[in-house]
């Protein structure tokens, strides 16, 4: 029950599972062991997510929203700075429920996209499955063909394409976006295709550190 890693580990373990409430009463016993320990910019991003818990994935961007110091304290483990390590967000948060976690409609996504998921698995000796990491990667693919979809249909009909507002970007000024005259809109280009992986990437893992490197 001291161990850091440990709770690190059940902390992050909640976090994945969509219990939040669970991960912060574990952060909160971990950071009260060792109030620099390198998790706790895993509670900022946790609690992050709490409180975005019902939200659709994309009406929202961390690489936007959450702060330079957190991401880039995730990134090399930093250990906290009393100057950024304090909570830039509530513990209020929404609970996933297990009807929620296990309904019908997410079922049926999770077998439509299961043929995708083997993409990423490398046929390599000592590389196991990540079933976790698969079913993330099934959605994204979905998710990345219906948007470019969507923008191919737009041209189609006459349009430039797709319009993406700048707030669900992770750069509206990236390298070669063209953007609507005077509104803060842009049109669909590579990099809103592939934030529509990252969006993905950066739920099936909370370990892992999955960030735009020029958004530092």
């Amino acid at each position: 029950p001291r161990d850091t890693q440990c709770l690190l580990l059940l902390a992050v373990c909640h976090f994945s599972s969509g219990e939040f409430s669970r991960s912060e009463e574990v952060f909160k016993r971990l950071l009260a062991l060792d109030p620099t320990h390198y998790g706790w910019p895993r509670r900022e991003v946790m609690l992050f997510n709490a409180q975005r818990a019902h939200a659709p994935l994309f009406s929202f961007n961390p690489d936007q929203l959450i702060p330079a110091a957190v991401r880039a304290a995730s990134s090399k483990f930093d250990p906290a700075d009393p100057t950024t390590s304090k909570t830039v967000y509530s513990t209020a948060g929404s609970e996933f429920t297990p009807s929620e976690r296990f309904n019908a409609s997410v079922k049926a996504l999770l077998r439509e996209t299961l043929s995708y998921s083997g993409w990423i698995q490398l046929n390599t000796t000592g590389f196991l499955p990540n079933q976790r990491s698969h079913a993330s990667f099934g959605l994204a693919v979905l998710a990345m063909a219906q948007r470019l979809q969507d923008h191919v249909r737009a041209v189609r009909s006459g349009k430039k394409g797709l319009l993406v507002p700048d707030s669900l970007s992770s750069h509206p000024h990236y390298q070669g976006v063209q953007r609507e005259d005077g509104t803060d809109k842009h049109y669909f280009g590579w990099r809103d295709y592939f934030d529509g992986y990252v969006r993905w990437r950066q739920l099936s893992e909370p370990m892992d550190s999955v960030w735009w490197a020029d958004r530092f």
